[in-house]
């Protein structure tokens, strides 16, 4: 298997699962049967502002037990019909933690609300990963 031709998938989490407000796991994917996987990045959509007295909301994207093992993403204030992207270096530090996603694991994607305690706001997420060919 290789990289030389992925298959780039798309995984979009709606505006009903990505709640700012409490901690959540918003949901999960899995790759094509047998292949490995590289996370390519995570982009934020924004529906209502996403704030909180701390802000350091953050999205997580890993597996059971290490929530935050590929992506630990903190994603700031972003205002509403705004958007974010892990790969933009003007909006965010590099979140990528390890890239390589395991063949036939649930990849989940998960919330951090805001440590205060007081994190508001929604938005879609989208996760990109290319799967070896």
């Amino acid at each position: 298997m290789s990289y030389s031709n992925p298959n780039r998938r798309h995984y979009v989490f709606p505006e009903a699962s990505v709640d700012f407000s409490t901690p959540n796991t918003t949901g999960a994917f899995r790759g094509p049967r047998g292949k490995t996987g590289t996370l390519v990045c995570a982009q934020l959509l924004v529906s209502t502002t996403i704030a909180g007295t701390n802000n350091d909301a953050k999205i997580n994207i890993g597996i059971s037990g290490t929530l935050a093992k590929h992506m630990s993403w903190s994603i700031g204030e972003p205002v509403a019909d705004g958007y974010r992207s892990s790969d933009d270096n003007v909006n965010t530090t590099n979140p990528m933690v390890d890239a390589n996603l395991a063949a036939d694991t649930d990849i989940l994607v998960s919330i951090v609300e805001d440590t205060a305690g007081d994190g508001a706001g929604d938005g879609v997420i989208i996760v990109v990963v290319d799967w070896a060919d």
